[in-house]
């Protein structure tokens, strides 16, 4: 098993609260991916995230309550559900450790994308929570506008790769269809050397299972703001 971690997850009382927190007191930027229950923080090469205790339990196949759930999971996200049994199989010949399996979400089910994923759950000697897991890829999320004004407030056009192994971001003037920007590092595209106006923005993106997903969008890059 390669010595990486993906995600961080965090399980909270209180989620409003601890959103605040992380983004008010520490100044931390929520990627685009997170939603009203979940907040995804890229912390250099490892995503943190929190999420309401009792669901993160729920995850985990075990119960909020008691000295039974530690409030977090580390995550190792494999590239596809053969890898995840192979690194289960290495793993529980080594050592003893309690297996939890969750069972494959039908892909209707799932985020859009035709990858369901899987988690297995690793229980290690004190009962902390460890998830191998071939993650469902959610469908990128293409804000329309963007304000590059240096205001501190959406200055950069960002999608957040959780759940994608690439990605692929080009960005199309649609006065002359000329390409301004592109990128396939997870760079933001910042506006610069562009005129206000109306831009077409293509992502191709690659899930864990090898998919391709592409998406498009006009997208409105107004320095003004909504003014």
């Amino acid at each position: 098993m390669n010595q990486r971690l993906h995600l961080v997850t965090l399980g909270v009382r209180d989620f409003e609260k601890s959103k605040k927190f992380y983004e008010e007191t520490l100044g931390w930027k929520p990627a685009i991916a997170s939603s009203d229950d979940v907040a995804f923080f890229q912390a250099g090469g490892v995503v943190f995230a929190i999420y309401p205790r009792e669901k993160l339990a729920e995850d985990a196949l075990t119960s909020a309550m008691g000295s039974g759930f530690a409030g977090f999971t580390l995550a190792h996200n494999a590239k596809s559900e053969s890898e995840v049994d192979e690194i289960i199989a290495e793993i529980t010949q080594q050592v003893q450790a309690e297996v939890r399996s969750t069972p494959k979400v039908p892909a209707t089910q799932a985020d859009g994308t035709g990858n369901p994923g899987r988690t297995n759950e690793l229980l290690d000697p004190e009962a902390q929570h460890s998830a191998i897991a071939e993650p469902p890829a959610q469908k990128p999320f293409m804000p329309n506008t963007f304000t590059p004004n240096n205001d501190g407030v959406n200055d950069d056009y960002r999608i957040s790769m959780v759940g994608y192994t690439s990605m692929l971001l080009r960005v199309y003037s649609l006065k002359d269809n000329r390409l301004v920007f592109s990128t396939n590092t997870g760079e933001p595209w910042t506006g610069a050397n562009c005129e206000d106006g109306m831009y077409l923005v293509a992502v191709e993106a690659m899930t864990a299972t090898g998919q391709l997903v592409s998406e498009g969008k006009v997208v409105w890059l107004n320095r003004n703001g909504m003014n």
